[in-house]
């Protein structure tokens, strides 16, 4: 399928297919960053188990230690990483369990861009496919992290045979929209509970963007920085539709807050 014929089809995405991790019904790669791991234990740990590859990327390795240290469940598939934040100790415990070791030393990516490509060519080289890379991180904390896990998602859509790649935090879901046609089922509680989106035109300006199921639609609208970009907007139908000529950054919350 070539470019137009992308920009041409309607990219449907599921969402209740990530928060409710079924292996039988959503393949996905999980990955855990070098970002603290705010998620409840019960839906950590269902996302953990049901994957089809388990990825801790170096100090992610640390984390992922101290957060499953009292449960029983599976060991990283794959450790990656340069290593300079994994703690020794960690390592050789992961080692002498059998969990391989993947240094990635290239400073000019990083380690999440690095693990997100090993993941790509592993599963390439054992023939399996997936239907996403779910990346464990938080949505707040370090700008540079924040910035930086966004510039792996636009890296990753220049990848042959690269996933869709999701940002899920503890209380946001986030993932690059590509120029084209986009359908999003959304999760009935998040819709009742007028639970935040947002449509950012992070990656240059779309000239036109048309939206339905919003309470604040956009119709053939330019989206821009230091122009138009549509930030605490509500759902007001379990299915959006987005229309674009450029890439958008789709984010939405993962329960109710306080700030309108």
């Amino acid at each position: 399928m070539n470019v137009t014929d992308l920009e041409h089809s309607v990219h449907r995405w599921d969402t209740l297919k990530i928060l409710t991790p079924d292996r039988s019904k959503f393949s996905y790669v999980v990955m855990i960053l070098n970002q603290p791991i705010r998620h409840s234990r019960a839906a950590m740990l269902s996302l953990w188990q049901n994957a089809s590859l388990r990825i801790t990327v170096d100090g992610g390795t640390n984390r992922w230690f101290k957060f499953s240290e009292e449960e029983s469940c599976s060991l990283p598939d794959f450790i990656t990483g340069d290593l300079d934040s994994v703690e020794e100790c960690v390592l050789d415990y992961y080692k002498k369990r059998g969990v391989p070791v993947v240094v990635t030393p290239d400073q000019n990516k990083t380690d999440f861009t690095k693990a997100a490509l090993f993941a790509v060519e592993h599963l390439d080289k054992v023939k399996i496919k997936v239907d996403a890379l779910v990346a464990v991180v938080q949505s707040a904390g370090r700008m540079d992290h924040i910035f930086a896990n966004i510039n792996t998602l636009f890296k990753m859509t220049h990848v042959e045979g690269a996933m869709p790649v999701y940002l899920l935090s503890s209380d946001s879901l986030t993932w690059l929209l590509r120029p084209g046609s986009h359908e999003i089922s959304l999760p009935p509680d998040l819709v009742a509970e007028k639970v935040w989106c947002g449509i950012i035109p992070i990656g240059g300006k779309a000239n036109s963007v048309t939206t339905t199921g919003l309470k604040w639609n956009l119709n053939d609208t330019p989206m821009e920085f230091g122009g138009c970009v549509s930030t605490s907007n509500k759902y007001c139908e379990e299915v959006v539709t987005i229309k674009t000529d450029s890439f958008l950054l789709w984010t939405m919350g993962l329960q109710k807050d306080d700030v309108s």
